[in-house]
């Protein structure tokens, strides 16, 4: 138990309160609150008057009151009951109307029904499948989680959420460091975010060291490398807060432009890239045998809140061109009609003239000058239908 009104008391043992009844827990796996009726639950918690180990068990204090756990007060509302399905509780979740409760083989609903049981439980799905205790977060009235075999979400049933990057993820995450898993909220972007340790961390003091991220609105998925060990989503007065086990720092994200996890700060290396892009699947182009040629870009790109002096804002425009599916992109040539090419765009160029030539085209953004925002429009290719030599 921890006081707010006197932050630099340490906690306590709630057994060694003022006025505690001695029935508390001696020990369980995690615990929540529930907010909606105000109790203190305990899961995996020791049982009532004998403290043996309750691996399956829910308890509760009396609404409002930390001290009392006598479930024979009659006047009070201190609890417990067991789960049935499983061998031991994982986590839980509490959102606007029940509480969801993983066990390691089901999935159960507790919800608060008042006296004289106080809470119940319905049975979701007798199947589960999360990584850990911190592998789950809650957007309203949604539940949002990793197992070994994809992405879930509960909103009343469960249902695996379709990803393309699952493929990748999987074969990357670390499943033998599964508890270090945990997922968290990013309400400016609509994100569901998964920080997970990777099998290719080469400093192992980072833990954590990437993540991948769900947006829920858009239906879209990103990833990427950042060590983070605990994230705090962003509340009215302040942006999200990270901590960053590597260097012992907490990170304010979404402030500035440039990367402060080096001194001096440095651009950020960031980047998006299409997928290869054709001329047309219409008519006769569908049979792959139409090449194209590049001349000329007219870039469409605005650079905002730029607060560095020293250099112009930039960004590179990077075309990669492929002739056949299986050859990949061929490199840069110092001949007239090159493969691929990296086009500094800055804040006034109005278009850049290029000789490029290929079956298929990528288009790649990456990179910013220091202290820059950069915003894509809509840029304009001139592109025409080349022979097949």
């Amino acid at each position: 138990y921890w006081d707010a009104t006197a932050p630099s008391d340490r906690m306590v043992d709630i057994l060694d309160l003022a006025g505690a009844d001695g029935n508390a827990p001696v020990y369980a796996e995690f615990v929540l609150v529930s907010h909606k009726d105000r109790h203190l639950l305990a899961f995996g918690a020791t049982l009532y008057s004998t403290n043996d180990p309750g691996p399956m068990t829910v308890r509760w204090c009396s609404q409002e009151n930390v001290r009392n756990w006598d479930e024979a007060d009659i006047a009070g509302t201190a609890g417990s009951l067991p789960f049935s399905i499983g061998s031991y509780l994982i986590t839980a979740a509490a959102t606007q109307q029940e509480i969801v409760v993983w066990t390691d083989q089901a999935m159960y609903s507790l919800r608060y029904i008042g006296a004289p049981y106080i809470y119940g439980t319905d049975l979701i799905t007798d199947f589960s499948d999360i990584l850990g205790l911190k592998a789950v977060t809650v957007v309203d009235s949604s539940v949002y989680w990793i197992g070994r075999s994809g992405f879930y979400r509960y909103s009343g049933r469960v249902e695996k959420i379709d990803s393309p990057v699952w493929d990748y993820i999987s074969k990357r995450l670390d499943f033998d460091q599964a508890a270090k898993v945990y997922a968290s909220t990013y309400r400016q972007h609509n994100e569901i975010v998964f920080f997970y340790q990777s099998k290719t961390d080469s400093l192992p003091v980072d833990d954590v060291d990437s993540y991948v991220a769900y947006n829920f609105v858009d239906n879209t998925w990103s990833y990427g490398s950042m060590g983070r060990s605990a994230w705090l989503d962003l509340d009215t007065l302040n942006n999200p807060l990270a901590a960053r086990p590597k260097d012992n720092r907490l990170y304010n994200h979404e402030v500035g432009a440039d990367d402060g996890s080096q001194e001096p700060a440095v651009p950020l290396n960031a980047y998006i890239q299409s997928a290869p892009i054709e001329l047309s699947s219409e008519g006769a182009y569908d049979k792959g045998d139409r090449f194209m040629f590049i001349r000329r870009v007219l870039p469409d790109f605005s650079f905002r809140g730029f607060s560095n002096n020293l250099n112009n804002p930039s960004v590179n425009l990077v075309f990669k061109m492929m002739d056949k599916p299986g050859g990949g992109y061929g490199e840069q040539l110092s001949s007239t009609v090159g493969r691929s090419t990296i086009l500094p765009i800055e804040e006034y160029t109005d278009d850049l003239h290029v000789r490029l030539r290929g079956r298929a085209m990528t288009l790649r953004i990456e990179g910013g000058s220091l202290g820059s925002n950069w915003r894509m429009g809509t840029p304009r290719i001139d592109i025409r239908p080349d022979g097949q030599r």
